[in-house]
């Protein structure tokens, strides 16, 4: 897109635009982003900086941004999209919208009740759920469309806030990984890999669990990353004195020494781990794991979810969630025979069909042309 001619969609955003699925929307929209990272990379940790700073700066730099798209764009376009979370955006960006007859699309990447409360347990006093609620009704009252990653979280909007459907589309959260430019490293025999945040949806502890079961047999375990349970899984390690479990600080996902490249060590493994929670989120979600895993050709073990089977049947691998002795009974057949080379020759082709950026840009054009 440019402002040439008249553009249909332009991307605001005074929150943040680093994560992996809000970077793709910035490559898209390109000239026609109208963005300040505000607020700090971890949207729903950094209690401090976005309790105290981000409202303290946020009329400023909203004023500058709309003053950008007033002289930028003449209002010459049809729709705003703000991604999470930004209910500032939408409350202070509605009445200019309302006047000057322009759609606001909201997209949902996370909602706050299902992830603060339910999920992640981290607020159980009955006034700030009542408040978290609240925040989730705002962006469904006042945007006129909201994008969802998958058909199942659309069905939660439906059933428990009493939404249209019509309201909602669907838009599953692209990886940008070039496989060509992957370098395999040195691991130890048999490796299977977890990674990430340790957020209680992964149920990283039920590997753990696992690998406790498969400790005679060789099969080793690294696990990358830091995070809410990262300490119950180690002192579970600990509990079962698993020589065949490492734990390794967080990495970014590419760097210059290859053996400081997370991509690196998915690649180098045999397996690498989804999520295993029976969690109401984890039912409804496409893990970012699976699809990094997917895009590095791997083998994915993960639970059978209702997401999964629907996006992902028959190009992973799936077990009950949190069933520790049958996931354990499918690492070992993973690693004792070859009844899972489809899955991993597959892999690739998967994540080109449905996580690529090309594919997202796809449908991100179809859901602006429908709008």
């Amino acid at each position: 897109m440019n402002f040439i001619d008249e553009s249909p969609c332009i991307f605001f955003s005074t929150t943040n635009i680093e994560s992996q699925r809000y970077k793709s929307f910035h490559k898209y929209f390109k000239n026609n982003t109208f963005a300040f990272n505000l607020m700090s990379n971890d949207k729903l940790k950094s209690k401090y900086w976005n309790l105290f700073v981000y409202p303290l700066f946020f009329l400023p730099i909203f004023l500058i941004l709309l003053l950008k798209i007033v002289i930028k764009t003449r209002f010459k376009f049809k729709t705003i999209l703000i991604p999470f979370p930004g209910i500032f955006d939408i409350l202070f960006l509605y009445p200019i919208c309302k006047l000057f007859k322009k759609n606001i699309v909201y997209d949902s990447f996370v909602n706050f009740e299902q992830t603060l409360v339910v999920d992640r347990k981290i607020i159980n006093n009955n006034t700030f759920i009542k408040i978290i609620r609240i925040l989730d009704l705002i962006y469904l009252k006042f945007s006129n469309f909201v994008i969802v990653e998958t058909k199942q979280i659309k069905q939660h909007f439906i059933d428990n806030y009493s939404v249209d459907e019509n309201k909602f589309f669907e838009l599953l959260s692209p990886r940008e990984i070039d496989f060509k430019k992957l370098i395999k490293i040195e691991l130890k025999e048999n490796t299977a890999i977890y990674f990430g945040s340790y957020l209680p949806l992964h149920g990283a502890e039920f590997i753990i669990k696992a690998a406790n079961l498969l400790k005679d047999t060789g099969i080793n375990f690294l696990f990358i990353g830091d995070g809410q349970d990262r300490i119950k899984c180690e002192n579970l390690a600990n509990k079962f004195n698993l020589s065949n479990v490492e734990f390794v600080e967080f990495m970014e996902f590419y760097s210059e020494n290859p053996r400081n490249s997370l991509l690196n060590y998915i690649y180098s493994s045999k397996i690498s781990f989804g999520s295993f929670s029976t969690s109401e989120k984890n039912n409804q979600v496409i893990p970012g794991k699976i699809i990094d895993a997917l895009a590095c050709g791997k083998i994915v073990i993960t639970s059978r979810t209702d997401a999964v089977s629907y996006y992902l049947d028959g190009n992973v691998v799936t077990v009950e969630p949190e069933n520790e002795i049958e996931l354990a009974d499918k690492i070992k057949d993973v690693f004792d025979s070859d009844n899972f080379s489809y899955e991993e020759n597959n892999s690739i082709e998967i994540y080109n069909n449905l996580f690529s950026f090309k594919k997202f840009k796809e449908n991100l054009d179809k859901v602006i042309s429908s709008i």
